[in-house]
């Protein structure tokens, strides 16, 4: 997460491609990092995690080899034959 969340870690130093920049977030992944304890750091982790969704930073979605459309309300799915699966025409019909 630290990668994709610290300021100072945008481009071209880093992969913080969307130059999210928070500095509360900063603390919060300094704590983390300064934790050795595993409890301790697991919650210092929780509240990255927690913020990370709050905020609504990423859109999750689920990494598959091979991802099908499992419902008859789903249309414009095409399987992939490569790694990369476009879901932009996938919509939801009534």
């Amino acid at each position: 997460m630290t990668r994709f969340l610290r300021s100072d870690l945008h481009a071209p130093t880093g992969v913080n491609f969307g130059f999210y920049s928070d500095p509360e977030m900063d603390k919060l992944l300094a704590a983390a990092q300064a934790a050795f304890d595993p409890k301790e750091r697991d919650a210092a982790l929780a509240k990255v995690h927690t913020k990370m969704v709050d905020d609504a930073l990423f859109v999750w979605v689920v990494h598959d080899v091979a991802p099908r459309a499992m419902s008859k309300k789903v249309k414009g799915f095409v399987q992939s034959r490569n790694w990369f699966q476009s879901l932009s025409p996938v919509y939801m019909d009534k």
